[in-house]
């Protein structure tokens, strides 16, 4: 018995639920920021057998892409199949975000 979720690929409604989310008006090139988060996604993901561990794809990201971005370009890069959860999990080290102590999944890259 699996406790995970299963993801589908990304439909019309959430295509422009995530659009939504990713917009904000103090970042407003979303598309940039998005290119961005994928090239860090493949720099992250180069060691390790392709294992990212989040706080060092924070680490890359910060100052990059808007901080509220961040998670929904992790969901919008899983919903396009560029990463998937691996089951494992790390403490994260994000004080900046306000999210130190708290678990966070660690992913891998899919390869192209």
């Amino acid at each position: 018995m699996t406790t995970q979720p299963t993801w589908s690929p990304v439909d019309d409604d959430t295509a422009d639920l995530l659009s939504l989310v990713a917009n904000d008006q103090m970042h407003p090139r979303p598309q940039e920021e998005w290119e961005f988060f994928e090239r860090a996604l493949r720099f992250a993901g180069v060691a390790d057998d392709g294992r990212i561990n989040p706080n060092a794809l924070r680490a890359i990201v910060r100052g990059h892409v808007a901080p509220r971005r961040i998670g929904a370009f992790t969901i919008r890069a899983k919903a396009e199949g560029l990463i998937v959860d691996t089951g494992e999990w790390v403490v994260s080290d994000d004080t900046e975000g306000r999210n130190a102590g708290r678990p966070c999944r660690v992913y891998r890259l899919v390869s192209a």
